[in-house]
């Protein structure tokens, strides 16, 4: 019997399908069709080769007569077992002749409990399957019943529960705690939908933990997943919209997806790993002691009216975008000494927190506690500081404020305003060294007079200024009190992600103006005056941009009346041109600019508020200084060369608003055909997370990786203005780059270095120089004569490569031996062979071998006769050391926890690889057996593509100290390495991990692995062939790596 041929004719659309001979044939077929073709990553062969066969089994096993089936199968098994290690497979045939039978094993029974049955669900357990809640769907309670009589270990996820809910599921909660079956609960107090009583009699349980959030207010846990594990291997979850009460778990419309081990196992981990992830976050705390009545009040504080809410206060703990910041600071003052230091982050995104916890841990230091300065220009501003140190301490009693309302009894911890500061020589009387610890809120207003007073004359430990906008109108700077650097800047998609702005719905409307003449750009940027020429006004442009925006209005907002909007112009003329457009057309509208008065902003600000104004028209104004959470609408109606000024713009409109109801901020973007030398893709860029996607293909894609909620549709051509921009910007990076290197001298009146380049143009470094070393760069810029090395690629390649590393002692070796006397004093420097390998290694990765050295002073040389080079690496170095990251010196092997190395780089640092000795390339295992260690490199992300299940979750960080990794292949928990592996203190192992997010950075250079750390204990052990295990590490991974990692949270 044949196989039906598949149908020849193919439909224009999406497929994600396998290219077999048919498929090919019938391509050629159809000319008509341009067909989009890719490789298969390595990483998803197994999961696409085994997908392919199903189809081709099942619809070849329906044909074919029983009797044959098994002997089928068990051809099958024979050829799969004659490759290469699989022969074990021979044990798994089927029966086969004409009284053989095939069973299906149901059940195992132990006997020894007293069973003779265990209950089963209706629903299959190898097999997925939705309910609808219809009439011919079993209920979801009784599922879930029957499901937790056969469970292992029990796992519930939900946002509330309701007793309504849990009395359904008692009987079979008694049961489960009868057999000593663990469960785990996660649940939350948001907006007091969960009972208390439920929650409790849940907790008496001994054989139940509950661990619950506090945040009735922005938790992220809307998930309503059931998960069942079986030893067995026939584990399930329910994942939908059905919380613990009883309308979903009975007659509710909620739709629930059942999923097994047996048919999506890859569904089944992510789940697995989202739970661990969630269990371990600290957002959830232990249902128990104190918890048990905050967790009641919180309930009831979440169910009053806003305007009612009991001073029921959570516990606080970082976000880890917070704990990324003080780990900065902490790295700011340990490696780099230096203790003014200056945070970054818009309105909103929690910079009170961080401080506070930034003095609780300078705090954790010294006895008795270090005396505080918080400093602020409104006494508004003060009261919540005062709250949120309280409770970050735990201490109620803490701190008292300084104000023309308030006078304190003692200064120790004062909350102070300047003004009271300044009128009361508060450091005349007190000393300029008597606070330790100085914060300053709102740092931007440094550069004013009231400000100068503090900044000059106080003397603390440390000073930390907080701003969110660093980038002052009136032209001022704060960088030189704060030791000329951002200490650390909090980006907006971490706030976005924890839910602490508002989403945002960004739409690019297609500029009518074609701005790509040069008489639009003047010393770097746009000139407003010749913007202002066609923005408003007569010109016909002017109209059609009005015009524009009128429709984008409509588009995307419709009728007006709860709309609450700020246009950010080019001018005051062309605000004031805005305003009157507007108001023609129906729509009350103002403009605010600097002649405002006062008491007319005050006025303007109201009625814009309140809804007598849809829009006000501003030019800078409103950038910062103003807290305006009704605003629900802005519309850029400039080009901003300013990243920081866009920035601030936006973030006039991200604040939360409950009161009105607020969901998103909408933007309207005018983009058109922008000029040439103008890179519109850095604001695009600073919405999206640190990751490494390309701007060209999120612009292609409709930005998919964007935080949760916010979404960005550029329309046709607008879409097509940014595109061309992003690739010309590729192909002149010649010219930026001269551009941008003479600005940066023409501003500083000296050439930049490599670290000071960087960081002011915005280049990616890796891409920089594999195109062109840095003196190459700086010779084309300056229009000098540049005579190239033989080895210029390869110099090339190793500053791209250093680029991406960050160990400080690394760096520092290469300082070592690029300093002008190295070839006579490398002695003292690298008296140790190893160290001289392994300078070498980072110098010229793994070709540094090959390079026909005879010995490390022949290496040393040779470097010294290519000055440029030479120099090159000197200031590369320089640059990654003075921006290190957090890391610590290890004492038991020579790297740095925490930093970035490459393979050769590692094994070398470890003995494995030097003059003599080689180690086979691409191995992600390396046993020692001499120094008893084994040596892990791995990565999370498997696949080349972003988002692959079938490759994702094998290797993960549950936590920060967690970390599930599985082994190679053909290692089981019996053979020599497993038996290493579950008992590695015992037998003397060290075991080290080495992890990197992806294969490749951005500018397709290997990205190098950061060092993680050794293992301190293993938690679990599972399977063979691989062995999946739970290590806990010695210390937490950084925050930073964690954030990109995570599954949950």
């Amino acid at each position: 019997m044949t196989l039906p041929i598949e149908s020849t004719k193919l439909s224009s659309g999406v497929y994600d399908q396998v290219v077999h001979a048919q498929l090919e044939a019938n391509l050629d077929g159809h000319p008509e069709l341009q067909a989009h073709l890719r490789k298969i990553d390595s990483a998803e062969e197994p999961q696409r080769y085994a997908q392919f066969l199903w189809k081709l089994l099942e619809q070849s096993f329906k044909r074919i007569p029983d009797a044959e089936r098994a002997t089928l199968v068990n051809r099958l098994i024979d050829v799969l077992a004659s490759a290469k290690s699989l022969d074990i497979l021979q044990a798994q045939k089927l029966p086969e002749g004409e009284d053989a039978s095939v069973k299906i094993l149901e059940a195992l029974i132990d006997t020894r409990a007293g069973d003779t049955q265990l209950p089963r669900p209706a629903s299959p357990l190898n097999a997925s399957a939705l309910f609808t809640g219809s009439a011919g769907d079993p209920t979801l309670e009784s599922e879930l019943r029957q499901e937790m009589y056969s469970a292992d270990q029990v796992n519930f996820l939900v946002s509330f529960i309701k007793m309504s809910g849990y009395r359904l599921l008692e009987p079979a909660f008694e049961t489960l705690a009868r057999r000593g079956i663990p469960v785990r609960i996660l649940t939350t107090s948001y907006m007091g939908a969960s009972d208390p009583h439920a929650i409790e009699r849940l907790s008496k349980f001994s054989n139940v933990k509950v661990r619950v959030s506090l945040d009735s207010e922005r938790t992220r846990l809307h998930a309503k997943a059931y998960h069942f594990h079986r030893a067995s291997g026939f584990s399930t979850a329910y994942i939908g919209s059905a919380n613990l009460s009883n309308p979903a778990m009975t007659s509710g419309r909620e739709w629930t997806v059942k999923v097994t081990a047996q048919d999506q196992p890859d569904l089944m981990q992510r789940c697995r790993s989202e739970f661990e992830t969630y269990w371990n976050s600290e957002e959830f705390i232990a249902y128990e002691g104190e918890t048990i009545e905050r967790f009641r009040q919180s309930v009831i504080s979440a169910r009053q009216p806003e305007d009612q809410h009991s001073l029921f206060i959570p516990d606080i703990s970082p976000h880890p975008y917070q704990q990324r910041i003080l780990d900065t600071l902490q790295n700011e003052r340990h490696a780099h000494n230096s203790h003014r230091n200056l945070v970054v982050a818009a309105t909103g995104t929690g910079k009170t927190v961080i401080a506070a916890f930034d003095y609780a841990r300078f705090c954790a230091t010294q006895t008795p506690r270090p005396r505080l300065l918080f400093v602020a220009h409104r006494e508004t501003i003060l009261k919540q500081a005062l709250q949120c140190f309280r409770t970050v301490l735990r201490d109620p009693n803490f701190g008292e404020l300084l104000s023309g309302n308030y006078n304190p009894d003692s200064s120790h911890y004062l909350f102070a305003t300047i003004q009271s500061i300044k009128s009361r020589k508060l450091f005349d009387t007190l000393g300029v060294d008597f606070y330790n610890f100085v914060i300053l809120d709102e740092a931007h207003h440094g550069t004013a007079a009231s400000y100068r007073y503090l900044i000059d004359t106080v003397e603390p430990a440390v000073l930390l200024g907080l701003t969110a906008t660093p980038e002052r109108m009136d032209g001022g700077s704060i960088l030189p009190d704060f030791n000329q650097r951002f200490a650390a800047e909090i980006r907006l998609p971490e706030a976005l992600e924890a839910k602490l702005l508002c989403p945002f719905h960004y739409f690019g409307v297609t500029d009518p103006v074609d701005l790509t003449d040069d008489g639009f750009w003047k010393n770097g940027k746009y000139d407003h005056k010749a913007l202002e020429a066609v923005y408003s006004g007569d010109d016909i442009r002017a109209k059609q941009r009005v015009d524009a925006l009128l429709g984008a209005l409509d588009r995307y907002i419709g009728p007006l009346q709860n709309t609450r909007g700020l246009g950010f112009c080019v001018t005051k003329k062309h605000a004031h041109y805005m305003a009157t457009c507007m108001n023609e057309r129906g729509i009350p509208s103002a403009a605010l600019v600097d002649t405002t008065s006062g008491r007319d902003r005050l006025t303007l600000l109201a009625d814009l508020r309140d809804g007598k104004l849809t829009f006000l028209f501003t030019v800078d104004l409103l950038s910062e200084g103003y807290d305006l959470p009704t605003i629900n609408l802005v519309a850029f109606l400039r080009p901003t060369e300013s990243l920081t000024v866009f920035l601030q713009q936006l973030g006039r409109g991200l604040r939360l608003d409950k009161r009105s109801g607020k969901e998103c901020l909408t933007v309207l973007d005018l983009v058109g055909q922008s000029h040439r030398k103008y890179r519109i893709a850095r604001k695009f860029s600073a919405l999206l997370p640190k990751r490494r996607y390309r701007m060209d293909d999120e612009v292609e894609s409709d930005f998919p990786h964007l935080p949760p909620g916010c979404s960005i549709l550029l329309e046709r051509v607008a879409k097509e203005e940014v595109l061309k921009n992003i690739k010309d910007s590729l192909r002149n990076l010649q010219t930026l780059v001269t551009e941008s290197y003479l600005d940066w001298k023409r501003k500083h009146n000296e050439p930049p270095t490599l670290g000071q380049f960087i960081e002011s143009a915005d280049i990616e470094p890796v891409s920089l120089l594999k195109k062109k070393t840095w003196s190459e760069w700086k010779a084309l810029a300056e229009q000098e004569p540049f005579e190239q090395s033989i080895n210029i690629t390869a110099h090339r390649n190793a500053l791209a490569r250093i680029a991406l590393r960050n160990s400080p002692s690394q760096m520092q070796q290469i300082l070592h031996v690029a300093e002008d006397d190295a070839p006579n004093s490398y002695q003292s420097n690298f008296s140790k062979e190893r160290d001289q390998a392994s300078v070498l290694s980072i110098v010229y990765g793994n070709r540094w071998k090959k390079l026909g050295f005879e010995n490390f002073e022949a290496a040393v040389q040779q470097l010294h006769t290519e000055p440029s080079f030479r120099d090159d690496l000197r200031e590369i170095a320089e640059w990654r050391v003075d921006r290190a990251p957090p890391v610590t010196a290890n004492d038991t092997i020579p790297l740095d926890l925490h930093a970035a190395y490459g393979t050769e780089e590692v094994v070398t640092a470890l003995g494995l690889s030097n003059w003599t000795q080689n180690v086979a390339p691409g191995k992600g295992v390396f046993h020692d057996p001499e120094n008893k260690r084994y040596i892990h490199l791995f990565t999370f992300q498997k696949s080349e593509r972003d988002f692959i299940p079938s490759t994702q979750y094998h290797d993960d960080l549950i936590s920060r100290k967690l970390l599930q990794w599985e082994s190679q292949n053909g290692a089981s928990q019996s053979s020599p390495t497993g038996q290493n592996y579950l008992n590695f203190p015992d037998n003397g192992y060290q075991i080290l991990f080495f992890a990197k997010l992806t294969k490749k950075h951005e500018s397709k250079e290997t990205a190098p692995f950061i060092y993680l750390g050794e293992a301190k204990r293993r938690l679990s052990a599972e399977g063979n062939s691989p062995i999946k295990l739970l290590w806990e590490l010695e210390h937490p991974v950084p925050a930073e790596l964690f954030e990109a990692v995570k599954l949950g949270g």
